[in-house]
């Protein structure tokens, strides 16, 4: 019984020790500039193919696309109650400038 115990409590650990807490948040704004691209860049997997950046615990969002050929391949967000908002150049360079609390590249934690 004992085993069986503490290998769910290692179990348990385990797995929450996993993800970034912010994996909603990724996928909802993955998609949401999904839902931007256009031409033959429409069935890019964003995810896989982008830098992610994450401040103030959700509250900003930045994508990067790693493309070729693509003049918009930057999108910046406030996060407001689920909607984003874009946020205008200057305050993406400042959002830069700042140490993100998450970073991905290309779907993987770094």
């Amino acid at each position: 019984m004992k085993g069986k115990v503490f290998f769910l409590v290692c179990s348990f650990l385990l797995l929450a020790g996993c993800g970034s807490g912010y994996e909603d948040l990724i996928e909802n704004t993955a998609s949401h500039v999904q839902d931007k691209l256009t031409g033959s860049y429409e069935d890019l997997n964003v995810r896989e193919n982008a830098y992610v950046y994450v401040w103030d615990n959700g509250r900003y969002i930045g994508v990067s696309l790693d493309v070729e050929d693509k003049s918009e391949t930057e999108y910046f967000f406030e996060v407001v109650e689920g909607d984003y908002d874009r946020l205008p150049q200057y305050e993406a360079d400042e959002l830069m400038e700042r140490e993100p609390d998450y970073r991905e590249q290309f779907g993987e934690e770094i």
